[in-house]
């Protein structure tokens, strides 16, 4: 039986890996934006500034290999190799989570997968998000998940969340937040239940304490740092990163340079001035998407309310863990409130339930294992259903930066030019 489970999941990996290449091939683009190029010219040579992680690396590897790397071709070059080291870390984390997991769920866990790999590999092969530092952000996250579920090593979060942040500050937002959760679960667990209900506290509570206080410490220092006191406020700095970034930049654009990327983190001048217009819009598709995603969204309220139900009486530890992983993706507010890349957004909620929902299942968590074969029972009595919520995502990718997904969008332009 066993074997038989393996040989089936080996054949469904392999399936699994032809999608992430169908999806290459169907979205896949030949250069890279501005945005990009930009960042990758930002490095520590100039001092610890935002976002000058990337660009460090390049520069090392400039240093290193006998072909120039500070060019279009280099940022080419690690921007297909950024897609290659997220879809083997995807395909990693789903086939440890099958391995991890009893075989009565697998059939419900390959629904969720397909729908999420639907999203996840398409979301940095198209244009929009091509070469974007949330791929590399997005992989520490889940190699992140990966520690966790192995318990070995779970220290190295720490500065994982360091690099993450050095990366792109928006980590802190869009894709700490499994993590977080997962180690406060953890802690949960680790407690010792006394005879009267109570939860004591163990030396692998703490441990887990620990390690999630320290990656929010650290993190959110760097955040501060970044946000507000790394800019050189130095217009030779600017000048010649601006050159530098020129030289990267793709010969085909009229303009090779994203210079409000370089006066925000370099001059400390705010570009959100002139994007409340594009905000106004997203505000419009957000809602667009949440009425589109609504089978999903009530599948998932559902879900979550069925944890909660099944949580035991009186046990406020408990009932804080499945509410921390409920409402886990809400990190994501800030970013939603005051800025726009929506499609990056919703991204980062989509990859929150997906990662935290598989980790607890794989971790043979009780409540969520409960749950979640109450809603595969419900859902097996209505296959047509289970087949169109499965095939529904192919419709909606890729997904944008600014706009959600093409749908979303189509329909949100047809509502304006009518005057929604």
């Amino acid at each position: 039986m066993m074997k038989t489970e393996n040989k089936k999941t080996a054949i469904m990996m392999i399936l699994l890996a032809l999608y992430a290449g169908l999806q290459f091939i169907l979205n896949v683009q030949t250069t890279v934006g501005t945005y990009v190029t930009t960042m990758y010219a930002f490095s520590y040579r100039y001092g610890f500034l935002s976002r000058g992680f990337q660009g460090t690396v390049l520069l090392l590897l400039d240093k290193i290999l006998p072909v120039n790397m500070m060019s279009y071709q280099g940022v080419l070059v690690l921007s297909y190799l950024q897609i290659l080291v997220y879809d083997v870390l995807v395909l990693a984390f789903i086939y440890i989570c099958l391995k991890k997991s009893h075989v009565t769920l697998h059939h419900g866990m390959w629904f969720c997968i397909f729908i999420f790999t639907t999203f996840a590999f398409p979301e940095y092969v198209a244009f929009q998000n091509f070469g974007r530092s949330d791929a590399w952000t997005a992989g520490i996250c889940i190699i992140g998940m990966l520690l966790l579920l192995s318990g070995k090593a779970e220290w190295l979060i720490v500065p994982l969340s360091a690099v993450g942040v050095c990366i792109h500050q928006g980590f802190v937002l869009m894709f700490m937040a499994p993590m977080l959760v997962i180690l406060f679960a953890k802690g949960v667990d680790a407690m010792e239940v006394q005879p009267d209900g109570k939860r004591k506290w163990t030396a692998r509570t703490k441990k887990y304490a620990a390690i999630l206080i320290l990656s929010v410490v650290v993190a959110a220092m760097l955040f501060l740092y970044f946000t507000f006191f790394s800019h050189q406020n130095s217009r030779t700095v600017y000048d010649e990163i601006y050159a530098l970034a020129d030289s990267m930049g793709y010969e085909g654009y009229d303009v090779k340079v994203h210079a409000q990327l370089i006066m925000n983190e370099i001059l400390g001048q705010d570009p959100a001035s002139d994007e409340w217009s594009i905000h106004i819009y997203n505000f419009k598709e957000g809602l667009v998407f949440f009425i589109l995603s609504l089978p999903y969204t009530v599948l998932l309220v559902e879900f979550f309310r069925t944890c909660m139900k099944k949580t035991k009486t009186g046990d406020i530890w408990e009932k804080l863990k499945y509410l921390a992983v409920a409402v886990g993706s809400a990190t994501i507010l800030p970013d939603l409130i005051a800025k726009i890349d929506y499609g990056r957004w919703v991204y980062s909620i989509i990859s929150y339930y997906f990662l935290v929902v598989m980790t607890l299942l794989a971790m043979n968590d009780r409540v969520i294992t409960e749950s979640f074969h109450a809603m595969a029972t419900k859902l097996k009595k209505h296959k047509a259903v289970v087949a169109v919520l499965t095939l529904y995502p192919i419709l909606m990718v890729p997904m944008g930066d600014i706009w959600i997904t093409q749908i979303s969008k189509l329909i949100t332009d047809c509502l304006v030019s009518l005057g929604f």
